[in-house]
């Protein structure tokens, strides 16, 4: 299994996110706060290794779309986000860490941490940072 480093992803990099289609409404780049909410997996990751929720995102740089899907039920309808990670970095209490899994691509795997929270009055704050995250995406996708 691979062993997650958890490292700072450099500003430089590009990461992307594959949300189900139905998450962008019709005729539109812009994705819905859906799209940054922490599957039911990423929370159990997190609280397994002790560290805060990271949403699964892949670095564009070492995984192809494909390979990301593949990581995926091939059956899920899906899009994708492209994220710059300086962008998602200027975010208050927002990063992206190498979270390496095992499989084709894996070396690619990423999460952002800082789009969950399990505190009620932290909600409104993280929804905000999300909603941030999906003008990031549709500005990306404007590119």
């Amino acid at each position: 299994m691979a062993t997650p480093s958890f490292v700072r992803v450099a500003d430089t990099e590009l990461v992307f996110r594959l949300p189900k289609e139905d998450v962008f409404p019709a005729d539109t780049d812009t994705p819905t706060e859906a799209a940054f909410f922490a599957s039911s997996e990423d929370k159990v990751e997190g609280n397994r290794l002790n560290r805060r929720v990271a949403i699964s995102v892949w670095d564009a740089r070492l995984t192809t779309t494909e390979q990301a899907i593949g990581a995926r039920d091939p059956a899920l309808r899906l899009r994708r986000c492209d994220l710059p990670v300086n962008e998602l970095h200027r975010l208050d209490g927002v990063q992206v860490i190498r979270w390496e899994i095992d499989g084709p691509g894996g070396d690619g795997h990423c999460g952002i941490e800082g789009l969950h929270t399990a505190i009620k009055a932290d909600k409104p704050r993280v929804s905000n940072l999300r909603r941030l995250v999906c003008e990031i995406a549709a500005k990306a996708a404007k590119r």
